[in-house]
């Protein structure tokens, strides 16, 4: 007789539990394996400098949802010109991840630490940031005075809290 006999469950059951089993392990790995898409929010520890608030640029051809950078590739101004709270610039987290962010320095967290501290050293910002598009074909500068570099492929991201460490 087989092991179902002594243990009181049927063939049918110990498939049944198997079936069970084989699509939890599916769904549990699915998640643990998830790469991030668009619209999932992310933790980013940002590094900032608070003169980094009129520095930073980026440059595209394109609009990323309601969002753009303030240059075209070419470098020339985009028209018509968005608002700030709009406006993508390059932002680097604590591990050197690149996001192109639209308004950050224009977040409550941001006006709060700024009240607070008058200097322009380094602080970070732990930011949750919605992911809108992934750009791969687009320029950046960190001064009006820098060249343009090629920026790595990057997140349009949303921000949608931070606060300051």
């Amino acid at each position: 007789m087989g092991s179902s006999y002594r243990t009181g469950v049927s063939r049918r059951q110990e498939w049944t539990i198997v079936a069970i089993a084989a699509v939890a392990s599916a769904a549990l790995f699915a998640v643990r394996g998830h790469a991030a898409g668009a619209g999932d929010v992310v933790d980013a520890p940002l590094t900032l400098i608070p003169s980094d608030r009129d520095q930073l640029a980026c440059a595209i051809d394109h609009p990323v949802g309601a969002f753009r950078c303030a240059f075209l590739a070419s470098g020339a101004p985009a028209e018509p010109a968005v608002a700030k709270e709009g406006l993508l610039a390059p932002y680097m987290t604590t591990e050197r991840v690149m996001y192109l962010i639209p308004g950050l320095f224009e977040q409550p967290a941001f006006s709060n630490y700024f009240s607070l501290h008058h200097g322009d050293g380094r602080f970070t910002m732990d930011c949750k940031l919605r992911l809108v598009s992934f750009e791969a074909n687009y320029r950046v500068r960190f001064r009006p005075s820098d060249d343009w570099g090629n920026g790595a492929a990057a997140w349009v991201a949303a921000p949608v809290s931070c606060k300051a460490r």
